[in-house]
């Protein structure tokens, strides 16, 4: 079975064994890593395991001892916490929402601000439709200009968002001076640009509770090229996701904390301004009322 875990996507395939020994089972079914090989009545004979870069169907047995050593870890550790997690929503923001009637222009500053030697922008399913917009509308413009044939028309986004709030934490570029002139010497090289600083983690509090994430995710924030500069080395961005009512006007105060691996034990704070928290809690509003009727009693 591919995906077992999953309550989409999930596939039974049979097929025949042509070889079973203590290593490995072959056969002429394609299996992914994790999923499960079972016999003909429904015991689970095999599982698929990377082996040397391939795919391959070990026998259960191989896994057990693994199992056991792993019961034996997990019966010796102190159980998890009670607390229920938040889960990711399984439906997508109303269209008819993403763009409120009467909103006029889109104000990116509110959704975005700076915090010491970082960029952070809050991201709604509308700030992402106007964002996307924004960036067709543009392409389009440039489109127009082009003689005709030169190129395709850019396509049209399908403007289909998950109902969360994403904090995106991008640590700043530095211009190493010394670097630079070194570089520079007897030629007009590239501009070098470095990071200052690289995201260990991030907190959301809600007055003094700290929110949960759904997912929190560091990701490499690499190094690039691009009209005349240079960004020589890499670091990491922080990339929270978040329930769509994590933030709302009923906090005394929304404070952001981005702990830096520069300087771990002394996070840079900053508290969200009310306008910003307002604007958050009510790009949400068509999903709020959404899921209202969904829950209604039929009468």
């Amino acid at each position: 079975m591919e995906n077992p875990d999953l309550q989409k996507n999930r596939k039974l395939i049979t097929g025949v064994i042509s070889k079973a020994d203590a290593e490995e089972i072959v056969s002429d079914v394609n299996i992914l890593y994790g999923s499960a090989l079972f016999n003909s009545s429904g015991s689970v004979v095999g599982i698929g395991r990377v082996v040397e870069k391939k795919t391959r169907i070990q026998p259960i047995a191989t896994a057990s001892s693994a199992l056991a050593e792993a019961r034996q870890k997990l019966a010796a550790s102190a159980p998890p916490s009670a607390q229920l997690l938040p889960s990711p929503p399984i439906d997508k923001f109303p269209f008819d929402g993403l763009r409120a009637p009467g909103r006029g222009h889109w104000e990116k500053e509110v959704y975005s601000f700076q915090s010491g030697d970082f960029y952070v922008e809050l991201f709604t399913p509308v700030a992402l439709y106007e964002a996307a917009t924004d960036t067709y509308e543009e392409r389009l413009k440039a489109y127009s200009k082009q003689s005709k044939g030169r190129a395709s028309p850019p396509a049209e986004p399908e403007h289909k968002y998950e109902p969360v709030l994403v904090v995106a934490v991008m640590p700043k570029t530095k211009m190493p001076f010394w670097e630079n002139m070194a570089a520079g010497s007897g030629n007009r090289g590239p501009v070098i640009r470095r990071y200052k600083t690289a995201v260990e983690k991030l907190r959301l509090l809600c007055g003094e509770k700290e929110l949960i994430p759904i997912w929190p995710s560091r990701l490499v924030a690499g190094m690039g090229y691009g009209r005349g500069v240079v960004l020589a080395d890499e670091s990491s961005m922080g990339r929270y996701v978040y329930p769509h009512d994590a933030v709302s006007p009923q906090c005394a105060k929304v404070t952001l904390q981005i702990f830096s691996t520069k300087d771990p034990d002394h996070p840079l704070e900053k508290v969200l301004d009310q306008s910003m928290v307002t604007r958050i809690w009510q790009d949400f509003e068509p999903y709020r009322k959404l899921q209202a009727q969904a829950t209604a009693p039929t009468p």
